[in-house]
């Protein structure tokens, strides 16, 4: 199989604040960090160009992660405090995305559906497979989803 990795934005992230509600550290209160995503994509055969896929074909997955993460609060649905954050939101005071939960872990996975729906709207998923997700917080810290085996050969989307 062949591999392409894209990084996504390497140069600047995208600021966005979020929090853990149930840790039981500081991760508990609300934290910014400027995230980067990476994605991997897989093919067993090259298209007409000799490439796994088109590096620019993938601009739709970047804006993507801007509307969702750049300058926004991202609160899980199963913040306890989400309605006081989304009030927030309605006085004007944060730009929020309301995701069904927080972190890394999750971000991840989050951005390889969202690669497999951009590869699905061009026509290319099947050929091409999303392998795995990467969101990093900061140079140590880096969560990875990897997209199950049998959901990359069925082409299928995944739950997560």
């Amino acid at each position: 199989m062949y591999v392409m990795v894209k990084v996504l934005d390497p140069d600047k992230g995208v600021s966005c604040v979020f929090r853990q509600p149930r840790a039981m550290s500081h991760c508990r209160l609300a934290h910014g960090y400027d995230l980067r995503f990476t994605i991997a994509l897989g093919a067993h055969d090259l298209d007409e160009n000799g490439w796994v896929y088109d590096f620019g074909k993938l601009a739709p997955l970047r804006e993507r992660i801007k509307e969702t993460f750049d300058h926004k609060w991202i609160v899980g649905m199963d913040d306890p405090h989400g309605n006081e954050i989304t009030k927030l939101a309605e006085l004007g005071i944060v730009s929020l995305s309301i995701l069904e939960r927080t972190g890394c872990e999750f971000f991840a996975a989050w951005c390889a559906a969202e690669a497999a729906d951009v590869l699905s709207s061009t026509g290319d998923l099947g050929r091409v497979r999303v392998l795995s997700a990467t969101c990093s917080e900061n140079g140590a810290n880096h969560a990875t989803f990897r997209v199950p085996y049998n959901d990359m050969e069925s082409g299928n989307a995944w739950q997560y």
